[in-house]
């Protein structure tokens, strides 16, 4: 990566979806859709040694799973097998059963009741805290709960700008987002609506959730559209400081710290303050960088600061210079 050959981990027949890494990058857990006899959970080795391991003991409509911090268990969805014949095109529709949620051991073994569903899935985590189980569903927003179902807390609800020419004129509110996690670091949302991505600063407000409006030019919370051309599958990097999306064949990778380094280089500019350090050059990252560290307090060493003011300067040259750059060190 990023120049590597993609390649198959398995050689199974049957559609294989919803893949998830474990948090040593050993092993990527996916669930699997045959027929109306029901699927499974099972892991493989990332590096594609070895034999896919089937994980659940019986056959159900097994939906997102997702790892736990420590990898010791896998948590998922888990649905009638006849839910989801029911949902296939020529399947005839809504119905089908209960869905809940379950975990079961990261080595396989019976399924442990947490909850019912209720349209919740998307598993995460946030680093520090392993006792709260956060998830997400468009009707019911950003929740988290207890291993055992209890202590429900809503967070956020996202809801998704009504684009021009899609009905009532633009402006007003569509649907739910689709997706939406957490940030591992707890202090952003990423979220998908539409086609594109979005960053979310968590508003804790410790009273009933708020919603949040996505979307082109939408209310005052502080907010940031990702993709340009469209985006597919986000994901948080593991460190909460990067963001991976797909559109087509290609893999996209956002590096928050330097948008926002980069974000803050421009504002600068924007009002004529510079900060260098004195006797060093410096990559332009490093640069950037400084500037962001110098804006938020975090250097006060030999970093200074410069206010842009006119400067009239003349230079003779024996020669006749058609055009030139000054630079003034």
């Amino acid at each position: 990566y990023p120049n590597g050959t993609p390649r198959r981990l398995t050689q199974g027949a049957e559609g294989e979806f919803q893949p998830a890494w474990s948090p040593d990058g050993q092993w990527v857990a996916y669930v699997t859709f045959p027929n109306d006899a029901g699927g499974n959970i099972y892991r493989v080795r990332a590096d594609g040694s070895g034999q896919p391991q089937k994980l659940t003991t019986e056959n159900a409509y097994w939906r997102t799973p997702a790892f736990t911090p420590n990898g010791s268990r896998i948590l998922a969805v888990k649905g009638p097998a006849r839910l989801f014949t029911e949902l296939v095109p020529g399947g005839g529709g809504g119905g089908g059963g209960q869905s809940d949620i379950v975990w079961i051991p990261s080595a396989g073994g019976a399924a442990t009741h947490v909850a019912e569903a209720n349209g919740l899935g998307q598993f995460h985590f946030v680093k520090g805290d392993t006792s709260r189980i956060w998830a997400y569903g468009g009707q019911r927003g950003l929740v988290s709960m207890r291993w055992d179902g209890t202590d429900v807390k809503s967070h956020l609800r996202i809801a998704r700008a009504t684009p021009p020419g899609e009905g009532g004129g633009g402006g007003g509110r569509g649907g739910g987002a689709a997706w939406a996690q957490m940030s591992p670091l707890g202090d952003q949302v990423l979220t998908q609506a539409g086609n594109d991505v979005y960053l979310v600063q968590m508003p804790w407000t410790g009273a009933d959730a708020p919603t949040v409006t996505v979307g082109e030019a939408v209310g005052a919370w502080p907010m940031k559209k990702l993709s340009d051309i469209g985006a597919q599958f986000p994901a948080w990097g593991a460190d909460g400081k990067s963001v991976h999306w797909s559109i087509g064949n290609a893999h996209v990778v956002y590096d928050i710290d330097r948008a926002r380094a980069q974000a803050t280089l421009t504002r600068m500019l924007a009002r004529g303050s510079l900060q260098h350090q004195i006797g060093a050059r410096r990559p332009l990252a490093e640069i950037v960088r400084g500037h962001e560290m110098v804006e938020r307090g975090e250097v006060t060493g030999n970093l200074v600061l410069h206010r842009s003011e006119e400067h009239t300067s003349e230079l003779q040259s024996r020669e006749t210079i058609s055009y030139a750059v000054f630079c003034l060190k």
